[in-house]
């Protein structure tokens, strides 16, 4: 059973590309595929298979990389994302990672580069009322350096100063 189908294009250095994705439940849950194609006079080839045990939430693609194309997914009672980029003419996963939160994602204008923030958050107790939450601890600042991720860990309080810090 097909339950989501889509198509992302985008043009690289060397050709154009076509990305599909599509999500499956069986008897053992929630299974998602995302194919990349390239495309040429003779057809589609596909290129590179990335298969997920997590439910896809969405695909997006970071202009400041040159197009990297980054994946959230759902899994479990948290969010894993994934992103992707064209080197050397390879399609290879650059990045992965996890949270209780969504990924945030700062826009640095003055260089036309997005900083991606991965929360970390821990279980506290209230001491007054014995209530249990989760609270953001720390943040993984990733910034793309040309063909990878540098990766920073700053406290969760700081992380947009860390950020602006960096201009």
């Amino acid at each position: 059973n097909s339950q989501l189908s889509l198509a992302w294009e985008f043009q690289r250095n060397m050709g154009h590309h076509r990305v599909y994705s599509s999500n499956a439940e069986d008897s053992i849950g929630t299974s998602s595929v995302l194919s990349f194609y390239q495309i040429n006079d003779s057809g589609y080839k596909e290129i590179f298979r990335y298969d997920a045990d997590e439910h896809l939430v969405g695909i997006f693609q970071d202009r400041d990389s040159r197009g990297n194309l980054i994946v959230i997914w759902m899994a479990g009672s948290g969010y894993t994302f994934t992103i992707f980029s064209y080197i050397n003419h390879n399609v290879l996963v650059v990045l992965e990672d996890e949270s209780k939160m969504l990924p945030e994602f700062v826009y640095e204008d003055y260089i036309g580069r997005y900083d991606i923030l991965v929360n970390r958050v821990d279980w506290m107790v209230d001491e007054k009322t014995g209530k249990h939450s989760l609270v953001p601890d720390s943040t993984a600042i990733y910034s793309w350096n040309d063909n990878h991720y540098n990766k920073v860990i700053v406290a969760w309080n700081k992380r947009f100063s860390s950020v602006l810090k960096k201009r």
